[in-house]
């Protein structure tokens, strides 16, 4: 599946889009795991990149979702792997990368 996402940035940045493409995989890596993988379409005809804005890219988004059993409990959940790796390209002035890590 391909999904395009489009993220309005506060002044004096650019908006930023992306181009993804998902996939999912059940019984991987190991039976009852399902894989989800994320990763960016740079140049694509379906959707090109605009003038007006910076594509993004995510170099790998990746999760893995394992189903557990609590027996004390007696409840189902669900444990998360999650990798995440994402360049926002173009230039962000330092004031503002230094507000977002406070």
């Amino acid at each position: 599946m391909r999904y395009a996402y489009s993220f309005h940035s506060p002044f004096p940045c650019s908006d930023r889009d992306f181009y993804l493409e998902q996939i999912i995989k059940r019984d991987y890596p190991n039976p009852g795991q399902i894989s989800l993988y994320v990763r960016s379409i740079p140049d694509a005809e379906e959707y090109p990149v605009s003038s007006s804005k910076v594509r993004a890219t995510m170099i790998i988004l990746g999760m893995v979702f394992t189903p557990k059993f609590d027996e004390k409990t007696l409840e189902a959940y669900t444990e998360v792997f999650m990798v995440n790796c994402c360049d926002i390209n173009g230039l962000v002035p330092k004031w503002i990368l230094n507000l977002s890590i406070r």
